[in-house]
């Protein structure tokens, strides 16, 4: 598989026959997804085998680009697909905001946290009632995974300089920002995504009515 169709199967939605299944491949990659998400929690929690942190963080990562070739390849397209890769998505951003807390709970920090807690809240509302009407479809998925590259890309840097770099100083360049700065380009990729999200719903729904 090109370069091309990986990029095309993670940004682009395409219109497929659902189906109504439970043990697929994908569903399972998605699964491990989701284990390795709270085994990653347990872990910054725990104080538990934290240099091996980035590596499970790259492989749920890795688990959402692997679940859509496999739901394409298998042609496996599933109700429940639908439902928990939305929400391992979700559950990785949370719990990477939760390490940063976790990491430097200083006010603001907080502060953004809820503020990106609220936008994120406000885009799964959004969004529910855009399928609901009709209004969704490719735009809201590839800005979906636009504002999800952004938010992984903050989420690797992040593990990156908080566990390689303190057992390997040659990764010490990594830590090129500090926590208050990757929330705050976290908040920002969730507001405009928010305020492109009510744009479309406007310009698809309310004008036309």
């Amino acid at each position: 598989m090109s370069v091309k169709e990986i990029f095309l199967e993670f940004f682009v939605e395409k219109d497929v026959e659902v189906q109504d299944r439970v043990f697929t491949v994908p569903n399972l990659i998605t699964g491990l997804g989701i284990f390795l998400t709270f085994f990653y929690v347990l872990m910054y929690v725990g104080d538990w085998h934290t240099s091996w942190i980035p590596l499970v963080v790259v492989l749920v990562v890795v688990s959402d680009l692997l679940d859509g070739l496999a739901a394409r390849q298998f042609n496996q397209h599933t109700t429940l697909g639908k439902l928990i890769d939305p929400f391992r998505d979700r559950l990785l951003e949370f719990a990477v905001i939760g390490n940063i807390l976790f990491s430097d709970p200083s006010g603001v920090n907080v502060y953004i946290a809820v503020s990106i807690g609220i936008f994120e809240f406000l885009i799964f509302a959004l969004k529910n009632k855009m399928r609901k009407e009709s209004t969704s479809g490719g735009f809201t998925h590839t800005l979906g995974k636009v504002r999800l590259a952004i938010h992984m890309l903050c989420a690797g840097i992040f593990v990156a300089g908080a566990y390689l770099v303190s057992s390997q100083e040659m990764f010490s360049w990594i830590r090129i920002f500090n926590e208050t700065q990757l929330l705050t380009v976290m908040l920002v990729a969730s507001a405009m995504a928010f305020g492109a999200y009510l744009g479309h719903y406007k310009n698809n729904f309310v004008n036309k009515n």
